[in-house]
């Protein structure tokens, strides 16, 4: 977690001193970090400059009155570049992957900044990547769900994140078909199957929980109240052994025995989803995944049929067993 905090934090110190076109002094800094949540030391953000200026230009000058050391933040240029087709048609699909973001501050941004590249080609090289829009295309309607996002309730969340202040909101469970006030801290925003979520730590629950970001419909900032993201947290630990949306707190070493029929498409499909595959001489197959919760993984096994049969852990075979012979009554 350390190198993600110094990292996070150096971002914010670029975000002040490009907010503040008369630059800041290293007091001046701390003070609008600790703002924002994040208190260091003025030796640290001394070593954040200097760390920083290796790779960005930032710059220093003095103030007239006070004579005071201020940081500035310059602006990046980019000239005489030169680029091949296959560039031109990088440059085309960047454009392409960021269509479900540009709504989005930093995708936006993103995408202004290659419309600008583009726009800066000689006329017959603009020309060519226009044309490659008739060619190649990325379909993205399985990604709908995202064009509902409500911007203001990502941006008020982000700001309960910066400021280290806790957010109230009005929340639409799916599951429950139910409103319900809860109160969140909000630790990482992430997006997955075509929405966008927030991780956040859940008062009412009193554990982490996902909230997805268009069921938020209200969104209010408890400026009274603070919280501090723990050191020990890590997005890739959190979802580590989820199937897919669904964790929890256990540890299940499943093992599912695939027939020969479908053995291909398993291998083909759900390959990436595996810990191990291994092939078994009549043709049938093991997949093997540790997961965290059952629920979702049970789903996916009913899926397949006849075709899969669950060999461990015996609490996922009784309850996919549980779940087929309840099936069976409605045909019976």
């Amino acid at each position: 977690m350390e190198d993600f905090t110094q990292v996070e934090r150096q971002w914010y110190i670029l975000r002040i001193l490009n907010d503040n076109k008369n630059g800041c002094t290293v007091k001046e800094i701390q003070k609008k970090l600790e703002n924002m949540g994040i208190k260091v030391s003025a030796k640290t953000v001394e070593r954040d400059l200097d760390d920083l200026s290796y790779h960005f230009p930032i710059y220093e000058g003095e103030r007239v009155k006070s004579r005071a050391t201020v940081y500035f933040a310059d602006k990046f240029r980019l000239d005489n570049l030169s680029f091949t087709s296959n560039e031109f048609l990088v440059f085309h699909f960047l454009k392409e992957f960021l269509t479900p973001f540009k709504n989005l501050p930093i995708g936006k941004v993103a995408y202004e900044i290659i419309d600008r590249i583009i726009s800066k080609l000689p006329k017959i090289d603009k020309e060519y990547v226009n044309r490659l829009s008739n060619i190649f295309k990325i379909d993205f309607s399985a990604y709908q769900a995202y064009f509902a996002l409500d911007k203001e309730v990502l941006d008020l969340l982000e700001r309960s994140r910066q400021e280290g202040k806790k957010a109230k909101i009005l929340y639409y469970s799916f599951t429950s078909d139910d409103l319900t006030e809860r109160v969140i801290e909000p630790y990482i925003f992430y997006y997955k199957n075509g929405n966008w979520y927030v991780a956040a730590y859940c008062n009412l629950k009193n554990d982490i929980r996902d909230f997805r970001l268009d069921r938020i419909k209200k969104v209010e900032i408890l400026s009274d109240t603070s919280y501090k993201i723990p050191d020990d947290f890590s997005y890739d630990e959190y979802v580590k052994n989820s199937w897919d949306m669904l964790k929890g707190k256990d540890e299940y070493n499943v093992v599912l025995r695939f027939k020969k029929e479908k053995a291909r498409f398993v291998k083909e499909y759900e390959k990436n989803k595996a810990d191990k595959i291994s092939e078994n001489p009549d043709g049938s197959i093991l997949f093997e995944r540790t997961v965290s919760n059952l629920e979702e993984i049970k789903r996916r096994i009913l899926g397949y049929g006849r075709y899969v049969e669950v060999i461990e852990p015996q609490v996922l075979r009784k309850m996919v067993m549980e779940e087929v012979q309840e099936m069976r009554r409605h045909y019976i």
